[in-house]
């Protein structure tokens, strides 16, 4: 204060000094320039002449409103830190009926419409007393929060006459002794404080304005005599200001003398606005309390009303999500509270245990867990295994007897004798899968305890031998499904313990070099067998005795003969087995394939009142042979675009037709003349005239995949 204090005493001083050469001309400039009277009336006029007057902008029009009736809005954002000398004291902008924000006088030519024109608009940094919803008015700092109308957003009331005749007149400063400083404010704290809780406007406006402070210092009902003081000051110093300046013009001086006395009015008269609009945000801020509170209860209300009701959903929620976690994850989950414990401990998660990608470190653990939520499935293929494998399955033996109630338990890759010893430990197993034997002979000791086994699975990467003949299977009298696919020469041992399994319904052996007239011997005691699979029919294979076996069997219904032999006489033997509803049908083709084919195509055909499903597969290797042979024995049609395409050799007469169109005719001499190159277009077509009502089906895949190719669903 000591230092503002100062700095209006050194300003005053200067402005006396000017005076003073102005009206003597003494000094160091009295020999440099004196105008006289006249002169110095001309530079003034000269002065005013080049200054502009601009009229000022009523922010009260009506016409600046009119925008609003055709759905425009303003904003009016205050800058965050605003000085009050600064005249950029905000920001205005314009947002069309669509929403568009407009910034400029450009943007807003641009979109006008409705016979609006620009004097409809105005950039002026004060209100033009629109509502709420048409004019908002913010500051930068509290963007968010709700927009409070500044002090001049209402029409300004009308100026009523005051008895005080010193409101609006310039005071003169009374003069001081030389030397001598003015007295400090007595209430400067009061008047800062005033000032602090005055709007951007406000400031500016009180602080600009000379005669805007004359009207609040003498006004008696807003100040005291210590802030009318300093404001008179400040008036006096302008009015100072003035007389150096010369006169103003008489217009200029009334409009800006009208407008300082509004702003002036408006700064005391909207108090008990800003009184108002705060009462109505504090009433605001509690009913908007009331009602979140109001709301929150009521919805606790409801979830109370159907609390059993939320709570089976978010139960049901959590059982569903849970199928889809592993072992690991499930045992994590059950650690987290009480309700995920009993989700995750619940017997439909723990019916199918799969360990895939899992390693066990404690099967005492694993086995009192499966036991305690009755699991009845456990899937241990592709489990990781580290260490010593041996005595990994000897703590498997010792600790999966423990589980009473598993019924199914699919193995990964042991030995045999892990099979043998689970049927000793758990004679209620019905499912026993192991499709990885690495043992080799194969030893079926402890296999007579498996006398409630439905499904036995045993398989090898390799054909393995037997230690001991078969007659152990015999124990198995309620076994329905056998697969025995690698065992080698299975013939050769002792097969007639099958005879035993009279429930047997489905059938798989492989390696049947050796099988023949001792098998068909066999079949007939399996009366219930629906389903039978033969794999490697080669050398001592003997198809026709099997084909008469099989044609005793009335429920079998479905044959597999996987890369077995088809020989001459195959159509007449085939013949017999009118039962046979299903056939897959994978010949060997390694000499004579023109006859294997020719006999597959005869035999096939005299089956077409009760053959039903009709698969055959050609290997891809005979493809490319036949194409092999074509390019060799045609030259000239090797390039022609109409080559037969995929083909396959038939010994003449092909059956089913009379003539077939060939691939070589052009070279006769270089083909034998009982063989003819047909396309499999061709092929189908004849099997579609044989066999009017059966499916049909011509697979072509590698040798290395026929192993695994089953019966599949044809539309």
């Amino acid at each position: 204060l000591a230092a503002a204090t100062a700095a209006a005493e050194k300003q005053d001083e200067m402005e006396s000094g000017l005076m003073g050469f102005g009206a003597t001309g003494s000094g160091g400039g009295a020999g440099i320039f004196e105008p006289s009277g006249k002169a110095a009336m001309l530079m003034a006029a000269a002065n005013q002449a080049k200054r502009k007057v601009v009229a000022p902008v009523n922010a009260q029009d009506e016409a600046f409103k009119l925008p609003f009736k055709f759905g425009w809005k303003r904003e009016l954002v205050y800058r965050a830190n605003l000085d009050g000398n600064s005249k950029d004291k905000g920001e205005v902008y314009y947002i069309t009926p669509s929403g568009k924000k407009l910034r400029t006088r450009n943007d807003i030519v641009m979109a006008l419409q409705d016979g609006l024109t620009m004097d409809n608009f105005t950039f002026i940094k004060d209100p033009v007393g629109g509502s709420p919803d048409e004019e908002i008015i913010r500051s930068a700092k509290s963007y968010g929060t709700t927009p409070r109308r500044s002090v001049n957003s209402v029409a300004p009331p009308v100026l009523e006459s005051s008895s005080d005749n010193s409101l609006g007149k310039r005071i003169p400063k009374p003069k001081m002794p030389k030397g001598a400083s003015p007295p400090p404010p007595a209430s400067s704290a009061r008047s800062s404080l005033g000032q602090s809780r005055t709007p951007p406007s406000s400031r500016s406006n009180s602080q600009t304005s000379p005669k805007s402070g004359a009207i609040v210092g003498g006004h008696r009902g807003i100040a005291g005599n210590a802030v009318g003081q300093k404001l008179n000051e400040n008036a006096f110093g302008a009015a100072k200001a003035g007389k150096l300046k010369n006169n103003v013009d008489d217009s200029r001086k009334s409009v800006g003398s009208g407008a300082t006395k509004q702003q002036a009015t408006n700064q005391t008269s909207n108090r008990s606005f800003i009184a108002a609009d705060l009462a109505a945000i504090s009433q605001n801020n509690s009913n908007a309390r009331t009602s979140s509170l109001a709301a929150g209860i009521e919805q606790n209300r409801m979830f109370a009303s159907n609390f059993f009701s939320n709570v089976s959903v978010g139960y049901d929620v959590l059982q569903q999500t849970f199928q889809y976690l592993k072992v690991q994850e499930l045992l994590r989950a059950s650690c987290v509270c009480r309700m995920w414990n009993q989700v995750a401990n619940h017997p439909r998660l723990w019916r199918t245990v799969r360990m895939k990608n899992s390693h066990v470190n404690d099967w005492s653990g694993l086995a009192h867990t499966l036991r305690q939520n009755g699991t009845k499935h456990l899937d241990l293929r592709k489990m990781l295994i580290s260490g010593n494998s041996d005595e990994m399955w000897h703590r498997f033996a010792e600790n999966i007897s423990h589980v009473e109630n598993l019924e199914r338990i699919d193995l990964c890759r042991c030995s045999s004798t892990v099979v043998g010893n689970l049927m000793k430990s758990n004679p209620n197993l019905k499912v026993i899968n192991a499709l990885a034997i690495k043992n080799d002979p194969l030893d079926f000791s402890n296999f007579e305890y498996g006398q409630y086994l439905h499904e036995l699975r045993l398989k090898s990467s390799a054909a393995v031998s037997v230690e001991n003949e078969l007659s152990q299977l015999g124990f198995l009298k309620n076994l329905r499904h056998l697969s025995l696919t690698s065992i080698q020469k299975l013939g050769s041992t002792s097969i007639k313990s099958l005879e035993n399994l009279v429930n047997l319904e489905s059938l798989e052996l492989g390696e049947c070099t050796e099988i023949g007239q001792n098998f068909a011997e066999i079949l007939p005691y399996l009366t219930k067998l629906q389903r039978l699979r033969l794999e490697k029919g080669q050398e001592n294979f003997n198809m026709f005795a099997v084909l008469e076996g099989i044609a005793v069997l009335p429920d079998l219904n479905q044959l597999e003969l996987i890369n077995c032999d088809v020989k001459v006489g195959f159509d007449k033997h085939i013949n017999k087995c009118s039962n046979i509803k299903k056939l897959l049908l994978i010949p060997t083709y390694v000499s004579q394939s023109a006859a294997t084919n020719h006999m597959v195509l005869s035999g096939i055909a005299k089956l077409k009142d009760s053959l039903e499903v009709f698969i055959w597969t050609v290997t891809v290797e005979l493809l490319r042979v036949t194409e092999l042979y074509i390019d060799q024995c045609d030259t000239k049609n090797r390039d022609d675009k109409n080559s037969p395409g995929e083909s396959i050799p038939i010994l003449k007469p092909v059956p089913g037709v009379d003539e077939v169109p060939v691939a070589n005719t052009s070279n006769p001499a270089d083909t034998p003349a009982q063989v003819e190159i047909v396309p499999l277009t061709t092929v189908n077509s004849i099997l579609d005239r044989s066999l009017p009502k059966t499916k049909l089906k011509i697979l072509k895949i590698p040798f290395a995949s026929t192993w695994k190719q089953g019966m599949i669903e044809l539309p």
